[in-house]
């Protein structure tokens, strides 16, 4: 699928960087950055989910999962390229969600968000991405709040 192939290239990711998953369901999302042989942490909350994903991605040794959730897990700072959460940033705590994206990001890191379902960001956040949109180059495949598309920008700053 091209979309996860444009997240790898916006990131500009290496085989030797590291990725976190926040809330990696059965491991769909987790599965089309393992098969580009990317190092993946992925975290959920529930076990029987785990246990469908740990199957399904039994042949990716990159792969790692824990059973937490992303406000409990206890990170290191500026540790991964990219985090990414598909369907379930919403989930995270409102006052974690980007100050605890942001410590874990390495610099120039970049946070992934995306899902099937478009949910616009409320102000004074959906003015903040916004401005990130305005500067981005026409050229870029990424639009705000698309079915299908995702945000995709370096988090800059708090």
């Amino acid at each position: 699928m091209r979309f996860f192939a444009d997240v790898i290239d916006f990131a500009r990711l290496e085989a030797k960087d590291r990725v976190l998953e926040i809330g990696c369901g059965t491991g769909q999302a987790t599965e089309s950055f393992a098969r580009r042989g990317l190092s993946v942490l992925a975290l959920d909350p529930g076990a029987e989910l785990i246990a469908v994903a740990q199957e399904r991605l039994a042949e990716f040794p990159r792969v790692r999962f824990e059973q937490t959730t992303f406000e409990a897990w206890p990170g290191e700072p500026e540790s991964f390229r990219l985090i990414f959460a598909a369907q379930s940033f919403h989930w995270v705590s409102p006052e974690l969600r980007f100050a605890r994206t942001g410590t874990l990001l390495a610099p120039e890191g970049t946070l992934a968000v995306f899902g099937n379902v478009p949910m616009k960001p409320e102000p004074p956040l959906s003015e903040k991405f916004a401005g990130i949109y305005a500067a981005m180059p026409r050229s870029l495949p990424v639009r705000p709040w698309k079915p299908g598309i995702c945000l995709m920008a370096p988090l800059l700053g708090s």
